[in-house]
């Protein structure tokens, strides 16, 4: 009895202790969820409040942390769409996907926190969030400065409090309105504009599915960011997800139907970038970009922030306020003097002034028309407004306008006179009269194009068009940049023993690839039949180029072939069998192992062993003629074409192997008849070579081997032409993509005549890579991508992120030395010309000193695009040079954005007339700001004599005579003569060893010695080629 008594009284107890827990949490719920809701002590829940809240900016400062480049957000740079004016659609997607009770609970879900609590319990990790869009809501307004508990409770009470004071269709407008798209842009309506160039009425189903399920992270879904192809696929793929998940949400909260559900889904999302209201130049939507990538991402989500965009944050960029301001006003002028050559003049289509507190002297503005001051006949001044800066164009810069465009003012501008019109004027001088600048009316150029300048990973300054807003030409826009692209091939060729000397075939026009003939044009006609590797780059020269890619592993011996092709996939790989191996070149590589392969292999075999005889003998005009001796296959069916063959073109067609070993066989007929023929060793069938050096040849040429395994050799890829061929595009292809280039490159003969198109930004990078030896990578990026961002402080001033550069080694000291002096050449004697004595520093007694800028023109074809693409080097204070391993390394391009020529009939735009301007305007502005002339007291007395800075190149032994046509030792004929510096190879170190000076004896030309494949046969008898050899 007495111990159920004791249990009767625990158990009352513990009844009464349950009963005041939940009354205690009865008034603690009710205390939360209705009473405290009530209550704004600080007035935050009023909708003025929030709006406030809502424009809260990020500013972007240059690297000087002094001045500022822009903001994110101010109130212009969204347009807020009422919730009666939102999409049904939408509106229901949203629900359905992130809060599908929403209309049900009061901002917190108690259903939805538990079901994600259990998801999250089961995985092991986070698969589910359980907030509300009430809560999201708050976070994205009120912001949340870590991820304790307190800041969670400061969250939920947000959520409550916005249920109470706001309507439901209240919350999704707050949130609908604010949430990040792209730049410095948010909200629905730009979301709508940005990805589908629509107004949000007028989003299809799918449409509204996608900016639904991508308001919480729109850069993962965005293809317009990506800088890969392969990173946009996946963009795109993300994209087609997140689209079908939301209608399944969409149709399971029985919101539309399985017919809408079909069609929508059975449609692609199709993106089109549009335009938004407002503009921001393009390097603040580089840093937008990069700021809401997953480095950032996972940065600020470690730190409790959730909108970077208004969260009061310090960015400190790269780039340089003067340097910005001179690359802005270089390409400006550039472009504003080709429209008047090419165009004449035409009205500025934005219709839109500019609005600005203070103006630089040389800056292009749109300016609105306040009024306009008559004469008796004519027009006496035109007044602008700019904002708070007023401005004025005076009767003589009047008259100034009107010869330029060869007609009255008033004809030409019309209509634009009246009140509020807009006109692109510069500004001349800042000092006011009367209150106003002075200003002169320049064209709207059609034209377009792009600056971009970087210092040891680094953006110096970005300039994407004219305007440098919208569209970033700069590093978006992809473009041919014609012969720029040249060097890149010298430079894989001094990695693979090539040297700037070393003699290249110039007239030889005739190259065979898969099947077909190629016949690059040349440039100019005074060229040389060969020149110097460092003369192609000089002049330019398309075909000497064309004919180094054919034969860039020429130098290799038979290992280091081997292992070039390993490193482009080439080989037979692990636990491949042979059969599949031979598959894989055919179908993905378009190599064929068929029974012309066979012969050609060897005919090359037999032809190497002919050469190094020759060569060895000291008859290197015999050697050089054969090497560009094919078989005859490609060239027989080129020979049948009617058109498009000059007649030394066909003349090369027909030193083949196939056409003189049938001529051959005709002689010994003649011969048989008795006829009286001239001795085979006075017949010529080249420059060098006669009829007995060609049977000399045909008797090492031994018949395919039937039943031969030809894959199980190595030395069959060694000598397989169209493997060699294809293997030597395939590694320039890899090669450019590990010196910065990450556009899709297509593998053409023509690749370093610039036929693939990238944007200038990955040209610059990869020059940066040839002239110091180094590719760099930032904190937040990957190798070869220019850095943008120094630092980065919370709203507090605290610092959160610093950015560092590292740098890797991809190329030789010897390779950048040889491109530095071919780059240098270019200026000095090349089609760089022009900047030879226009980058000049002043001397205070000598005058102007030529500066060691290098760089290299590019024109494609019919002057579409034109580009220039060099560096600048930097001042050694402790060598007393000129050095390119801290240098600034600088492209421009122009062209029109529809591709259209840059001609007309009065001109033709070159890179050295077009592109190269431009590149010398910011060249010259950028040293006097970094204040070169002022290092004049270090600067050697004897390179001052020379008209010359000092350049540091390492190995410089002297200096040669070449011949000044090609590059060459000058001869008895030799004309004009120039100079080259001469560089001694044993002192240059490579990766912390010596590179022997000797150059490669000829016989070394191949790296592979031929003697022993082959035997001192009769000659074989040679029918006609098997079918599947006939054209």
């Amino acid at each position: 009895m007495k111990k159920d008594s004791w249990l009767k009284k625990i158990a009352r107890k513990l009844l009464w202790l349950f009963l005041l827990l939940f009354l205690l949490g009865f008034l603690i719920w009710f205390w939360v969820f209705n009473i405290l809701p009530q209550k704004d002590p600080s007035a935050e829940m009023t909708r003025a409040n929030i709006e406030s809240i809502l424009t809260g900016e990020t500013r972007v400062y240059y690297r000087d942390q002094q001045n500022v480049m822009g903001a994110f957000f101010d109130a212009n740079h969204r347009v807020y769409v009422n919730y009666q004016d939102m999409p049904q659609n939408l509106v229901n997607a949203l629900v359905a996907a992130e809060d599908a009770r929403f209309l049900k609970h009061r901002g917190f879900d108690w259903r939805g926190f538990t079901r994600a609590m259990i998801a999250n319990l089961k995985a092991g990790r986070v698969v589910q969030g359980g907030s509300t869009i009430t809560q999201q809501t708050a976070k994205n307004i009120f912001g949340r400065e870590s991820r304790s508990y307190d800041e969670k409770w400061k969250e939920l009470l947000y959520a409550l409090r916005l249920e109470h004071f706001f309507s439901k269709e209240e919350i999704l407008e707050f949130y609908l309105n604010q949430f990040y798209v792209s730049g410095t842009g948010r909200g629905l309506s730009i979301a709508a504009w940005y990805f589908f160039s629509k107004d949000p009425e007028d989003l299809s189903l799918a449409e509204c599915a996608f900016s639904a399920g991508s308001v919480k992270g729109p850069s993962r879904y965005d293809p317009f960011i990506q800088r890969t192809v392969k990173n946009r696929e996946l963009a795109m793929e993300r994209a087609k997800n997140r689209m079908t998940y939301v209608l399944n949400r969409m149709l399971s909260e029985d919101y539309i139907n399985k017919d809408e559900y079909a069609t929508a889904t059975s449609e692609p999302l199709r993106f089109r970038m549009g335009q938004f209201r407002y503009s921001m130049i393009s390097p603040m939507e580089r840093i937008a970009e990069k700021l809401s990538g997953p480095f950032y991402q996972n940065l600020f989500d470690s730190l409790g922030i959730d909108a970077w965009q208004k969260s009061q944050l310090t960015i400190t960029s790269t780039l340089d306020k003067e340097a910005q301001s001179s690359a802005t006003q270089a390409m400006q002028n550039a472009l504003s003097d080709l429209q008047m050559l090419l165009g004449g003049f035409v009205i500025p289509e934005n219709m839109y002034a500019n609005r600005v507190h203070r103006v630089r002297s040389g800056e292009y503005l749109l300016g609105k028309v306040d009024s306009v001051v008559q004469t008796a006949n004519s027009i006496g001044e035109i007044h602008l407004d700019f904002g708070q800066i007023k401005g004025v164009v005076n009767q003589a810069e009047l008259d100034t306008f009107a010869r330029r465009v060869r007609s009255t003012v008033k004809q030409t501008l019309g209509t634009n006179l009246t009140k509020g019109s807009v006109l692109l004027v510069k500004v001349l001088d800042t000092a006011k009269h009367q209150g106003k600048v002075l200003c002169r009316i320049e064209s709207e150029p059609q034209t377009q194009g792009a600056l971009f300048a970087l210092e040891q990973g680094k953006v110096l300054a970005s300039v994407g068009g004219f305007h440098n807003t919208g569209y970033d030409r700069a590093n978006k826009a992809v473009r041919q940049f014609g012969s720029s692209w040249k060097p890149l091939l010298y430079a894989l060729a001094f990695q693979l023993g090539w040297r700037y000397t070393d003699e290249i075939d110039n007239s030889w026009d005739i190259f065979e690839y898969q099947n077909q003939i190629y016949k690059p044009r040349p440039d100019h006609s005074n060229k040389g039949d060969k020149v110097s590797i460092a003369w192609a780059g000089t002049r330019s020269e398309n075909i000497a180029t064309v004919w180094l890619m054919m034969h860039l592993l020429d130098k290799l011996s038979l290992e280091e072939f081997m292992e070039v092709a390993e490193r482009n996939g080439y080989l037979q790989r692990d636990n491949e069998s042979t059969e599949t191996w031979r598959v894989r070149l055919r179908d993905s590589l378009g190599i064929v192992l068929n029974d012309n392969a066979r012969t050609e292999i060897e005919f090359e075999r037999a032809k190497l062993a002919i050469r190094q005889e020759w060569l060895m003998l000291g008859r290197e005009d015999k050697a050089w003629d054969l090497q560009n001796m094919s078989y005859g296959f490609s060239a027989t069916r080129e020979l049948k074409k009617a058109r498009g063959i000059s007649k030394e073109q066909r003349q090369r067609l027909n030193f083949n192997f196939m056409r003189l070993y049938s001529l051959m066989q005709d002689r010994f007929a003649m011969e048989a008849r008795g006829e009286d023929l001239p001795p085979a060793d006075l017949v010529q069938i080249s420059q060098s070579m006669t009829l007995l050096d060609f049977m000399s040849l045909a008797a090492r040429v031994e018949m395919p081997m039937p039943g031969k395994n030809y894959l199980s050799e190595d030395s069959t890829l060694y000598f397989w032409p169209e493997f060699r061929r294809s293997l030597a595009l395939a590694e320039f292809k890899r090669f450019c993509q590990e010196i910065g280039i990450h556009q899709y490159l297509q593998s053409v003969p023509s690749m370093p005549l610039g036929t693939n198109a990238i944007t200038m930004s990955e040209m610059v990078v990869a020059y940066q890579s040839l002239l110091s030896g180094y590719q760099t990578r930032c904190s937040d990026g990957y190798w070869g991508e220019p850095c943008w961002i120094q630092e980065i402080r919370d709203r507090h001033g605290a610092v959160i992120f610093s950015n560092e550069v590292q740098e890797r080694r991809v190329l030789e000291d010897s390779v950048a030395v040889q491109m530095a002096v071919i780059l240098r050449k270019v200026i000095e004697s090349g089609t760089g010309r022009r900047a030879l004595n226009t980058i000049a520093l002043k001397h205070p007694e000598k005058g102007n000193i030529s500066f060691p800028a290098v760089g290299k023109t590019g024109t494609t074809n019919d002057y579409r695009n034109v580009a220039f693409v060099g560096a600048l080097p930097t001042w050694d204070s402790i060598a007393q040079d000129y050095r390119f391993s801290s240098g600034v390394n600088l492209g421009t391009y122009v062209g029109y954005d529809d591709n259209r020529a840059m001609r007309n009939k009065n001109i033709r735009v070159a890179g050295s007339s077009g592109a190269l301007p431009p590149w010398i305007n910011f060249a010259q502005s950028y040293l006097k700001q970094r204040g070169d002339a002022d290092l004049h007291p270090y600067w050697p007395s004897e390179k001052l004599e020379q008209g010359k800075l000092p350049l540091y190149i390492p190995g410089l032994a002297g200096e040669m005579v070449v011949d000044a046509s090609d590059g060459l030792k000058p001869t008895d004929s030799s004309g004009n003569v120039s100079t080259m510096p001469w560089l001694d190879f044993a002192i240059i170190y490579n990766q912390d060893k010596i590179v022997s000076s000797a150059p490669p004896e000829a016989e070394d030309s191949w790296g592979f010695d031929a003697e022993e494949y082959w035997d001192d046969e009769p000659l074989p008898e040679w029918g006609e080629p098997e079918a599947e050899m006939q054209w």
